[in-house]
């Protein structure tokens, strides 16, 4: 079985913001820093927790066949 990659897009603008084979430190960087642009009343400049930061975000399989 291959690894398979994750779609990572905004729940405000629906833009992808990542496709992964999973998420990581730059990858959190990289979706706050879209948060910030996107709703920055939503966001802080301090990170939020991984989870509190993903529920702003849909993750997904690049393939779901093959999750």
């Amino acid at each position: 079985m291959s690894a398979g990659r994750w779609i990572v897009s905004c729940q405000h603008c629906h833009q992808v913001v990542a496709l992964v084979p999973r998420i990581g430190g730059d990858d959190l960087k990289r979706l706050q820093a879209h948060l910030l642009v996107c709703t920055p009343c939503e966001a802080t400049n301090q990170p939020l927790g991984i989870r509190a930061l993903l529920e702003h975000f849909h993750v997904e399989p690049e393939d779901p066949e093959a999750a």
